[in-house]
């Protein structure tokens, strides 16, 4: 994995890491 610039990580909040974890199936989808 590569380090991409920090402006990707910029809108990687919580709501972003919420986002991916439901989408990778780790979340509940509502929660």
């Amino acid at each position: 994995m590569s380090v991409s610039h920090p402006s990707v990580y910029e809108p990687l909040t919580e709501q972003g890491a919420i986002s991916l974890a439901v989408r990778l199936g780790l979340f509940p989808e509502g929660t």
